[in-house]
């Protein structure tokens, strides 16, 4: 898998009737179908998405990717993804 493409932004993760904006950084393929990336926010939105797994991210320019929350630390201001295809 070869992620050329690196994208720093703020958008909105979605999941269950919530919607949080939260900051991203995905490394991905140019089409980004491949990738993963992390998600910065509060320490409990962070908790929350990844105990939901699978959520939609609206990135800055508009559009919608669907994820699976693969790690995060209790605490932390950080989740881990990967994309989902």
């Amino acid at each position: 898998m070869k992620l050329s493409r690196t994208t720093v932004d703020d958008g909105l993760v979605m999941y269950a009737g919530v919607i949080e904006k939260v900051g991203y950084e995905i490394r991905s393929d140019e089409k980004m179908k491949i990738g993963k990336g992390e998600l910065i926010g509060s320490p409990e939105v962070m908790r929350d998405a990844f105990r939901h797994g699978r959520l939609t991210l609206k990135l800055a320019e508009g559009s919608d990717i669907r994820i699976l929350m693969v790690a995060h630390t209790e605490g932390g201001e950080r989740a881990y993804f990967e994309i989902e295809t």
